[in-house]
């Protein structure tokens, strides 16, 4: 096996992080490829080649070993072929045996549309309506409110129905739209257990959601009881309300209801969150723009912080933080434990997370 393989080996994939431009040109080959063909849900490997036989032979090979789906590209060259297999492992065997230059084994990954997400402690995002209001400090540089008008200058068209441009900006319009029918039912298109985070552009809780969207939303998370939902909100009183009115929906096992908390102003958040008799709570504490004096992790499960590395922002950031493990380590009721992991090219995150 040569240097490319096992380098895309991940749940979530970050695409084109090496230096080399050969890996570079297969890896986008590859990515094309997955955008066409590759159900999100699969597990698959892609193997680059020299010259069609060798390429051949390993499409020939996979297919004696009863794979779904293969595909054959020409990425001129090298050659691409793409095999969905549930044994990767052996995928990986037949493609060195074959010939294969480079080699991707990559489990689970889940490319947009539905979607590819960078963020560190989630496996997909789920949209199943978008739009938003602010409502604190918290959200003030809203990566999802800078999002959405890319979005919809490409043509999505619920996006284009919660944007308007506001002293030259392009703000939220303080309107809520339902996003395509794919989109609302993405889980139950993946059959691989997953974790979804609902949602990265929206607050499921919006003062505008209506009743029969959360409904469905929750029947959704139901019927797909091998995947988790991390739920985020700004807006836990409304979360409460929803649930003390279905108690049923709060019982889902596989709920993980959260509460975002920038600084000491909103820790009421917290308090709210912990009365809401679900299986799970967690706190997401990004962007983490003031100390958080104060805090009681009692009945939270999960806390994630972090903030944005540029300029000041990182500097403050890194000192707050660093703050907060101290708070949070003092804090953490019987049962939690802190764990850190890396963060991408624009912030970076350290997660809090229980041992269950």
């Amino acid at each position: 096996m040569n240097a490319f393989a096992g380098l895309a080996r991940s749940s979530r994939v970050h695409w084109n992080e090496s230096d080399s431009v050969a890996q570079a040109l297969i890896t986008r080959s590859v990515l094309a490829a997955l955008q066409r063909h590759v159900p999100a849900e699969a597990d698959f490997v892609a193997a680059a080649f020299d010259d069609q036989g060798a390429a051949d032979t390993f499409v020939t090979q996979m297919a004696g070993q009863g794979s779904p789906t293969t595909t054959l590209l020409a990425a001129a060259p090298p050659l691409v072929a793409v095999v969905l297999c549930e044994n990767s492992t052996l995928a990986q065997t037949v493609a060195v045996l074959a010939g294969a230059k480079a080699l991707f084994d990559i489990r689970g990954a889940v490319h947009r549309h539905g979607a590819t997400t960078k963020i560190q402690w989630t496996e997909h995002t789920w949209n199943p309506w978008v739009g938003c209001t602010r409502v604190s400090d918290g959200c003030t540089n809203c990566y999802a409110e800078r999002e959405a008008p890319r979005l919809a200058r490409m043509g999505k068209k619920p996006y284009a129905a919660v944007v308007r441009k506001i002293g030259g900006k392009d703000r939220w319009n303080n309107r809520v739209e339902l996003n395509s029918k794919k989109q609302q039912y993405w889980p139950d298109r993946v059959r691989r257990p997953s974790v979804f985070f609902t949602a990265s552009m929206t607050d499921i809780f919006h003062e505008k959601v209506p009743r029969e969207w959360l409904v469905e939303l929750h029947a959704v998370i139901r019927r797909n009881s091998h995947h988790r939902f991390q739920i985020l909100t700004k807006r836990p009183d409304r979360a409460a309300a929803f649930y003390a009115s279905r108690p049923d929906l709060a019982a889902l096992s596989n709920i993980w209801l959260g509460t975002s908390v920038e600084d000491a102003r909103v820790l009421h958040r917290v308090d709210i969150l912990r009365t809401i008799p679900v299986e799970r709570r967690w706190i997401s504490a990004e962007p983490l723009i003031g100390p958080l004096n104060g805090l009681d992790l009692t009945g939270i499960g999960w806390v994630i912080t972090g903030a944005r590395v540029d300029g000041r922002a990182a500097r403050s950031g890194a000192a707050i933080r660093t703050g907060f493990a101290r708070s949070a380590t003092s804090a953490s009721p019987p049962g939690c434990r802190s764990s850190t992991s890396s963060g991408g090219t624009t912030r970076r995150t350290r997660s809090y997370a229980s041992t269950g």
